[in-house]
């Protein structure tokens, strides 16, 4: 079973941070600024 999860970690103070960049988050129907992460389940 493959289980993939698609996460958007939200840092809205971030200004100089490589990984951040704008994602739409339904929790807060917006665009913010973010990283994605992604985590993979192999079993």
């Amino acid at each position: 079973m493959l289980i993939l999860d698609d996460t958007t970690l939200d840092k809205p103070y971030a200004h100089k941070m490589e990984a951040v960049t704008w994602y739409w988050m339904s929790k807060h129907h917006r665009v913010v600024k973010g990283i994605n992460l992604i985590t993979t389940l192999w079993t």
